[in-house]
């Protein structure tokens, strides 16, 4: 059972996978393509994302939380998500995860991806295949 991704043209090529994205508590889904990112603790919409699916971050009522990373310091408010991913080596099953997806705070427009993190990649043996432009995730954990 594999998820498989791809490799866009960034500088340097970066590895995605592509989603969908539910958020049970907001009433709102959409498809989403991920940065599979081993440094990010936990996976992240960024704002571009969130408005394109409809999150408006500013009516949800939690309290900003706060996360440093490499730019520095974020802020983010935290909710319920189940992802999906298409498994490539079954047609028509789904990998699901439900996780605490982090929102971030921000302007729309900066064109950030959104993260896949380690909340997501722990479960998963993955392999990252620049040279061939390959990813691949193969779950490890019991779900989906």
């Amino acid at each position: 059972m594999a998820i498989v991704g791809y490799y866009k043209d960034d500088a340097p090529p970066a590895p995605y996978v592509y989603g969908e994205v539910y958020l049970p508590d907001l009433r709102l889904h959409g498809d989403i393509e991920f940065l599979v990112d081993t440094g990010a603790d936990a996976t992240s919409l960024m704002p571009d994302d969130m408005a394109l699916i409809g999150v408006d971050i500013s009516r949800i009522g939690r309290r900003y939380q706060k996360v440093d990373g490499v730019g520095g310091e974020a802020r983010y408010k935290r909710t319920k998500a189940v992802l999906r991913f298409q498994d490539h080596d079954a047609f028509g099953h789904f990998q699901e995860f439900e996780i605490d997806i982090h929102l971030m705070a921000g302007r729309e427009g900066q064109q950030l991806p959104s993260l896949l993190g380690r909340d997501i990649l722990n479960e998963c043996e993955c392999t990252l295949d620049g040279v061939r432009e390959g990813v691949a995730l193969r779950r490890l954990t019991a779900g989906g």
